[in-house]
């Protein structure tokens, strides 16, 4: 039979008592379904939830409330050493007087694997993070990105079924970051492991993940893929959060079953229908990133009532090498940013400082959303 989850949380909740008869409700009522070998990433600001819900799948904390499965097993009363997870930490805890070998076998020697099993499962781990010809080495021996491969390898080595990785990039330059973080996906691929990990970092998160929760305050607002999280958001929070994002207020004028009307920015704009059964007189908020907003005299694909125009004066324009990077002020008093490749514009001219302009986006390009 084939497991579908390896990992399932039901009405998680995670409360620490404060100083006094205040509680802190670290995570609230989370319902998490994570696929077997999925690289699955939890996702937001410091203090959110998302390295405590990570504890709690490893066994370091227990639930105030809920239910936690691991392959199907619930975790109730399952000390940590006991679950099939590893977890790597953003510290490395490497042990400096052992050679990287002997750090990466501690667990196993531990366990009592036999010895000739023991070196050739240390191998293998280490043969997989590229650290085999250093086994002799210590520590303090290495860059900062060897010791983060060490660290995978004394995690692998057990062969545990979840890989649990709390900001392991969290100390490397971004260079460095961004190589580890390719070659750690290309990894995951080759093991077919479950890999959970835990970032601030949104573009970190896009470029390694199958799947995304989005975590706020404790809850978690939006699981999707790398597209539907950057690309359909579902709260300001999410569509705030992850890249750049322009919010305007809007005002629902007309709802029916062709589309709705809104009143947004001294204009009106015409969108199809949506996920959300809107109201007349209903205040909305609309997002459009700022790519994909272009200037008047760009080129202006598709029927008009599929574009969207806001009307605007240009504030500030920056060159930023690839990419110009304007301000434009509406008359509403918001700020719109457009962000144009450099390339994609060579033939016409760039709108200058005291521009009038004419921003037009595609309606397909507009999220409505209702917090």
């Amino acid at each position: 039979m084939t497991m579908e989850f390896a990992v399932e949380l039901r009405g998680i909740a995670k409360r620490f008592a404060k100083v006094g008869t205040v509680e802190i409700n670290a995570v609230r009522d989370i319902d998490l379904s994570i696929g077997c070998g999925e690289f699955f990433t939890l996702l937001g600001p410091s203090g959110c939830g998302k390295t405590t819900t990570l504890r709690l799948v490893a066994g370091f904390e227990q639930p105030t409330a809920g239910e936690l499965r691991i392959q199907g097993r619930s975790m109730v009363a399952v000390p940590a050493h006991l679950r099939p997870v590893n977890t790597v930490f953003q510290s490395y805890a490497l042990f400096p007087h052992l050679t990287v070998e002997d750090n990466v076998g501690f667990g196993l020697a531990v366990k009592r694997v036999p010895r000739r099993e023991r070196a050739e499962r240390v191998r293998e781990a280490l043969a997989l993070v590229r650290m085999d010809g250093r086994a002799g080495r210590k520590p303090s021996e290495l860059s900062g990105g060897q010791q983060q491969r060490v660290a995978l390898a004394r995690a692998l080595v057990n062969r545990p079924a979840v890989l649990l990785l709390d900001e392991p990039f969290g100390a490397l330059d971004l260079k460095l970051r961004r190589e580890m973080q390719i070659e750690l996906k290309q990894m995951q691929r080759r093991l077919g492991i479950t890999f959970v990990f835990v970032t601030h970092d949104q573009e970190e998160a896009l470029t390694m993940s199958d799947r995304i929760a989005v975590m706020h305050d404790g809850r978690v607002l939006q699981v999707d893929g790398p597209v539907g999280i950057y690309e359909r958001p579902t709260s300001r929070f999410s569509a705030g959060f992850i890249g750049e994002m322009n919010f305007l207020a809007a005002t629902v004028a007309e709802a029916g079953p062709d589309g709705v009307a809104l009143k947004a920015a001294h204009t009106t704009i015409r969108l199809p229908r949506g996920d959300h059964a809107l109201a007349p007189g209903q205040a909305v908020t609309l997002a459009i990133r700022p790519e994909a907003l272009a200037f008047a005299d760009a080129t202006e694909d598709g029927p008009a009532e599929e574009r969207v125009r806001i009307e605007g004066r240009v504030r500030d324009a920056i060159y930023i090498g690839t990419d110009r990077r304007y301000a434009v002020d509406l008359a509403s008093g918001e700020t719109m940013h457009v962000r144009q490749q450099n390339s994609a514009a060579r033939h016409r001219r760039a709108p200058v400082v005291g521009d009038a302009a004419t921003l037009f986006t595609c309606a397909g390009a507009v999220r409505v959303l209702l917090d």
